[in-house]
């Protein structure tokens, strides 16, 4: 891999690559050899510079296509042909359509109208539409940034980091700064993914995905950070929830800002804005679903399971029975496998807590494991148990190319007759809901599947009352043994709360199961998923909302800002469920006097 001090020192001592115009078609030869490449006839291994001449840009495009030359062995010849075309194209646009001096200048919006350009001409291809980008970027890091800091692309791969904070099996490694035109903004956001780099306690992955929300942000800030104050921060924030489709995307966001914030005041990098982020986030609702495999599935699967390529089949066996992430399942070792006191355990790293687990498994998987490390050995021997052909381990990728193409092949439907989109991690699930069918305590299941907090095991739990509910609903239904109440599906949840929950609050019911023991939360009843009310409590609100005003005015006078914070969040969260049951109440009393007239 040639640097850019390399490449430009390699163009000054030929002449051929000095010239105005180039035939790639020979060039190509001389660079990787006559046998090395076969070159198909076309007219864009042409390329002609003149049009370029007498401006910076024309120097610039050549070290670039020299690069790209020097350091990517093309051996397909389709992604190198649409590569020339649209360094014609480009000529061709700096010449005429927009006059464009140096590499330099490009903005984002200078991108844009280029590839609108293309796609008028050309259509789209993967090659084309991140063609000047690429270039652009280039340019910039291999021959104008003096150090790697000032790279507009970071890739965490070449960074001193601990081996452990690293998931190589994830692809998703490079940070991008290209697109923060402002200069101030750009040097804060790699002056805080500098910070979290050197963090030891965050791995890589994190970074990746806090650096993605932070740089959404940024993108769409008009102005230095450095400019804005308190109001001018609040309605940006107001304004980026329209491009957000997931409440969840938004909210994050959120999150990731706030800490982003937080390091630049403790830095003393930003003047010091008071403003409650927690107030810009959405009410969380629970609308993920969580589906198990259904009986067909399954048996479908496992019919045909032995045709499956072997590493597969154990692959899915094990996260089947242990909930585990492929990723992690992947890089098991050979010397995984133990056993203590007669119970069977695998031996895994946990990616996101960067620390090794026992992971208890049946005897029958315990079994089938040692069989295959056994053949493993004897073929392959090294470190890994599921050995790669290119890398050292299976990638996570050509696995689930390989179950994709096993569920085509063996034409594996749901109960509609259609083929399933199969998902690794929908195995996580299906444990989850297996032993909760047998009837195992909350922070057991917590436990086995390595859950952060207790909420995040709830969530399995309130979708398997809610799968058990509608079942029996359609039994009930099905059988007209009793009528189900006919104003809708929050009528439905309180009924199946009454007969089979019986917990009673003062403003509503409470839906978590008491089997599951004493409930996580405390003093949150109205911030709850499990939280459900009526109609019937509107008077009980009326209430309480008149006591929270007179008690937030003694607050404000005491002057504690932060029992004022807490109470006001309770206070607005009381008159949005007023609101809410008032405008039900009004439409029933409505559709009342029109079913009586």
């Amino acid at each position: 891999m040639m640097t850019g001090r390399e490449v430009e020192s390699y163009f000054e001592r030929h002449r051929e690559w000095q010239s105005m115009t180039w035939d790639l078609s020979e060039l190509i030869k001389k660079v990787y050899g006559k046998n090395s490449i076969r070159v198909r006839i076309s007219r864009y291994y042409y390329v002609d510079f003149t049009p370029l001449a007498g401006r910076p840009i024309c120097r610039e495009m050549k070290l670039v296509i020299l690069y790209f030359l020097l350091n990517l062995h093309y051996k397909r010849l389709l992604p190198l042909i649409d590569f020339l075309k649209a360094v014609s194209l480009f000529i061709h646009y700096a010449r005429d359509v927009k006059p464009i001096n140096s590499l330099g200048d490009l903005t984002m919006e200078g991108i844009e109208a280029f590839k609108n350009y293309l796609s008028l001409i050309v259509g789209k291809t993967p090659v084309i539409s991140s063609f000047l980008r690429n270039v652009r970027c280039t340019w910039h890091d291999e021959f104008h940034a003096a150090a790697w800091y000032e790279r507009d692309t970071w890739d965490l791969r070449k960074v001193h980091m601990d081996p452990s904070r690293i998931n190589i099996s994830v692809p998703n490694s490079r940070i991008n700064f290209f697109d923060i035109e402002n200069p101030d903004n750009k040097k804060l956001f790699k002056t805080y993914m500098l910070h979290l780099i050197e963090d030891r306690n965050i791995c890589h992955t994190s970074i990746c995905t806090r650096s993605y929300s932070l740089r959404a942000f940024l993108r769409r800030c008009p102005c230095s950070l450095k400019e804005i104050d308190s109001g001018k921060l609040k309605e940006l924030l107001m304004q980026q929830k329209e491009f957000y489709r997931s409440q969840e995307k938004y909210n994050n966001m959120i999150y990731i800002l706030e800490d982003f914030y937080r390091f630049c005041n403790l830095e003393h990098l930003l003047p010091d804005i008071k403003i409650n982020f927690r107030d810009f986030r959405e009410p969380r609702r629970i609308n993920m679903q969580f589906k198990r495999l259904s009986p067909r599935v399954k048996k479908q699967i496992f019919a045909h399971l032995h045709e499956l390529r072997p590493d597969v089949a154990m692959i899915f066996l094990t996260v089947y029975c242990t909930g585990l992430y492929l990723s992690e399942v992947c890089q098991l070792k050979t010397d995984c496998l133990l056993k203590q006191e007669g119970v069977c355990y695998i031996r895994v790293w946990k990616l996101h807590a960067q620390n090794a687990v026992n992971q208890p498994i049946p005897q029958t998987l315990f079994d089938y494991l040692s069989y295959y490390r056994d053949r493993v050995l004897k073929q392959n021997p090294g470190d890994w148990l599921f050995p790669g052909i290119k890398r050292k381990f299976i990638s996570s990728a050509s696995v689930e190319e390989e179950m994709r193409r096993f569920i085509l092949n063996h034409h594996i439907t749901d109960e509609q007759g259609n083929l399933i989109k199969f998902r690794f991690h929908s195995l996580k699930h299906d444990l989850a809901y297996r032993m909760l069918d047998d009837d195992l305590s909350l922070l057991t299941v917590q436990n086995l599947l390595h859950a952060d907090t207790i909420e995040s095991a709830l969530l399995y739990s309130t979708n398997h009352e809610k799968e058990k509910r509608d079942k029996y609903f359609h039994f009930l239904e099905k059988t007209g043994k009793t009528k189900v109440l006919a104003d809708g599906e929050e009528d439905r949840q309180i009924l199946w709360i009454r007969e089979r929950m019986a917990q009673i609050l003062p403003n509503g019911y409470c839906s978590y199961p008491v089997k599951l023991g004493l409930c996580p939360h405390a003093n949150h009843c109205l911030f709850c998923d499990n939280f459900h009310t009526t109609k019937d409590f509107l008077p009980v609100f009326y209430r309480q909302s008149a006591k929270l005003a007179l008690f937030l005015h003694t607050l404000e006078k005491s002057g504690q800002d932060k029992r004022y914070e807490a109470a006001l969040k309770v206070k607005k969260r009381i008159d949005y469920l007023i609101q809410e049951l008032e405008a039900d109440h009004d439409e029933a009393s409505s559709e009342d006097q029109r079913n009586a007239q």
